[in-house]
């Protein structure tokens, strides 16, 4: 809920089974409703592309293979043709083991990532095409795909599990807001599950789409879609908040790029509780969605 109501980029790492395409998958039916302008845009991208299953109702979902080209997901050819971060405009891209794709073609999204857009350098001009969606990348955690799993144990040597992960570095992460661990769920859990308690996607969109327009009337846009400056303004006000902030990067515990990160989910948590000002709990709870954990403690002593 929080991807769909801030407009985060997702990560989601875990063993094979637990379930990162099903989440995927399910992501564009808990996301707001479109408004009359974007469901223009989404419907003359599919008028172009020729994707017109349900496209007037339900948001896009693009998974390209891994052996997509950057043409493939930008855009090229002659006469051009929109690639999948187009095709994708105003819903889900999700690249299933995110690794295995090219470095270049990774690289190719990163005006999308940044803008919600793509220039294009052609013979008679410079081409633009809207690119806004959210990304959701999944990978697993090593080589076997069980390193940190409780449910099998991992066969993979500490050196290639890092020279693994490793792949996963660079410009796309950078601008990844929420990254999480998944495990495969037991027998016990699988047969203890109890779906009358679990949250309907109805009710999950209705509470993602309170929680967007908190954000619109604010600012004008998704918490995702913030600038640093705009990020930065969001902890203004609470002197806790600042300091807590400020010795996570006196203590190189925190990037400038990860504080940016770490307050726009804060604010699109607290925007799920409808609280009008950030806490500090709000931020502890969107270091959960951190590939490390090393500021709890300034959290409790904050």
């Amino acid at each position: 809920m929080i991807a769909a109501s801030g407009a985060h980029h997702l990560l989601l790492s875990g063993p094979p089974g637990c379930g990162k395409t099903m989440l995927a998958r399910r992501l564009p039916g808990i996301m707001p409703s479109m408004g009359p302008e974007e469901r223009l845009e989404v419907l003359r991208v599919a008028s172009v592309t020729g994707m017109t299953a349900n496209i007037a109702s339900q948001r896009p979902f693009r998974s390209p293979h891994h052996s997509v080209t950057s043409a493939g997901l930008v855009g090229g050819g002659r006469p051009l043709r929109p690639g999948e971060a187009t095709c994708a405009h105003g819903g889900v891209l999700f690249l299933d083991e995110v690794g295995e794709f090219r470095r270049n073609a990774i690289e190719s999204l990163r005006q999308a990532l940044e803008e919600g857009r793509l220039s294009l350098v052609r013979a008679e001009g410079v081409m633009e095409l809207p690119a806004r969606f959210i990304l959701v990348a999944a990978t697993n955690p090593c080589p076997c795909g069980y390193w940190g799993s409780e449910q099998r144990g991992c066969r993979c040597s500490p050196p290639s599990v890092a020279r693994y992960q490793e792949r996963m570095s660079g410009p796309l992460m950078d601008r990844i807001d929420l990254q999480m661990m998944l495990d495969a769920p037991s027998s016990g859990q699988v047969l203890g599950a109890d779906d009358s308690a679990a949250e309907t996607s109805v009710a999950m969109r209705s509470r993602v789409e309170d929680a967007r327009q908190l954000a619109l009337d604010r600012q004008g846009c998704a918490n995702g879609d913030l600038g640093a400056r705009e990020s930065l303004a969001l902890a203004h006000g609470d002197q806790r908040i600042n300091d807590f902030l400020c010795r996570a990067l006196d203590g190189h515990l925190l990037s400038p790029r990860g504080l940016c990160r770490l307050l726009r989910v804060s604010r699109t948590i607290a925007d799920l509780e409808a609280k009008a000002h950030l806490h500090l709990d709000h931020l502890v709870e969107a270091m959960t969605f951190r590939p490390a954990n090393p500021l709890q403690s300034l959290a409790s002593a904050a």
